[in-house]
């Protein structure tokens, strides 16, 4: 059974990097997720290799939205009295973080796959 633990988490102006560690027999092996920030950039995961170097694994059109701020139909319930925007800003935080999760769970299936 393969072990998965969190090594840390970068962040830039156009990337969210995640790295982990996989016990998974032997060698452990060494995960990055790049996950874009922008559309229009991919999402790379990639392995380190022996000589420290990263091998690009996977691509992915997946992006994650920075900020969490109201849409149209949420703005209009903010103002008539429905919602507060705090709520609404947990509301999307939370939503984002459940896509992120099942995207998550889908590259590591992948990865299983491929390795």
């Amino acid at each position: 059974m393969a072990t998965t633990t969190f090594l840390y988490e970068l962040l830039s102006n156009a990337n969210k990097t995640l790295v982990y560690k996989v016990d998974a027999g032997m060698k452990p092996i060494i995960l990055r997720f790049d996950l874009s920030l922008t559309k229009g950039r991919d999402t790379r995961i990639y392995m380190q290799g022996e000589d420290k170097r990263w091998v690009l694994l996977l691509e992915d059109n997946y992006y994650e939205r920075v900020d969490n701020s109201p849409n149209k139909m949420q703005q209009n319930k903010i103002i008539g009295g429905e919602l507060t925007k705090e709520l609404v800003e947990q509301q999307n935080e939370q939503m984002k973080m459940q896509r992120r999760n099942e995207k998550m769970s889908f590259y590591f299936d992948c990865l299983s796959k491929i390795l």
